[in-house]
């Protein structure tokens, strides 16, 4: 028995963006990795400590970057040490349909993430432990201890009112 082949309707015109925010690039502003020498019995034992870091800064009319370190700390069981810092680059046009401070604050880490999972994956993986696999991040949580005024973008938006008016933010 045949099939009569019947053709899909064509998809429905997807309609223009009013504005939002692109990513225009991700880049490494560094990454290091260091085999622990000596005693491990000071070190703790279990699993490994990850720590955290989050900066953002503008860098042209509506451009501005989004910056995260993380660094892997070495256990009695894996002496090795692991950091990145990831930035990546952002584009504000338009209608924006989450405040600025919210996007840079949470959703601009959260776009980060895989790329930064992938770095640290990649410069640990030739090490004698193998690849370190970061493990899922609550952002929320880690992201209520950091101060955006506290934050190189924020310093300089404080010294630069109409910029800070053009992201939206008062400071």
């Amino acid at each position: 028995m045949t099939v009569p082949h019947v053709a899909a309707p064509p998809p429905a015109p997807v309609p223009a963006a009013r504005g939002g925010y692109a990513l225009e690039r991700v880049y490494t502003l560094a990454q290091s990795y260091t085999l622990g020498e000596g005693a491990v019995d000071s070190l703790p034992s279990g699993g490994r400590e990850v720590s955290f870091g989050w900066d953002w800064r503008p860098s042209g009319p509506m451009v501005f970057d989004v910056i995260i370190t993380i660094g892997v700390n070495p256990s009695k069981e894996q002496n090795d040490m692991a950091r990145i810092t990831l930035a990546g680059t952002f584009r504000a046009t338009g209608e924006l349909p989450v405040p600025f401070a919210e996007f840079v604050r949470l959703h601009g880490p959260v776009i980060l993430l895989p790329y930064a999972r992938e770095t640290l994956s990649q410069i640990t993986s030739r090490g004698p432990f193998g690849p370190f696999l970061l493990a899922p991040l609550n952002l929320v949580g880690l992201m209520q201890r950091c101060n955006m005024t506290e934050s190189t973008g924020g310093r300089m938006l404080r010294d630069q009112p109409d910029v800070a008016r053009a992201f939206g933010l008062t400071l």
